[in-house]
């Protein structure tokens, strides 16, 4: 392996990371061609990157560690709070 294909190395993996591709893929592809694998990875069309969807399991049990939370601050009937 030559230094260059080691410099080529990083910036074509972030590049395809930027682009929403596989980092390990292509710098697997890099260790192989060389620098010249950032020329199909230029070309390819860029991945749309997904919103993070957290699932309502993880809202549910937010919901009951903060209601524990507020039920623990309250030692009597005053420091309830007034509707």
């Amino acid at each position: 392996m030559d230094w260059w294909n080691l410099l080529a190395t990083p910036i074509v993996a972030f590049c395809a990371f930027a682009c929403g591709r596989s980092v390990i893929r292509w710098a697997f592809y890099t260790a192989i061609f060389g620098f010249f694998a950032i020329i199909p990875l230029v070309f390819l069309r860029k991945k749309p990157i997904k919103d993070i969807t957290i699932p309502d399991w993880f809202y549910a049990l937010d919901q009951r560690f903060r209601i524990k939370r507020e039920l623990k601050q309250i030692k009597t009937p005053a420091d309830l709070p007034k509707p």
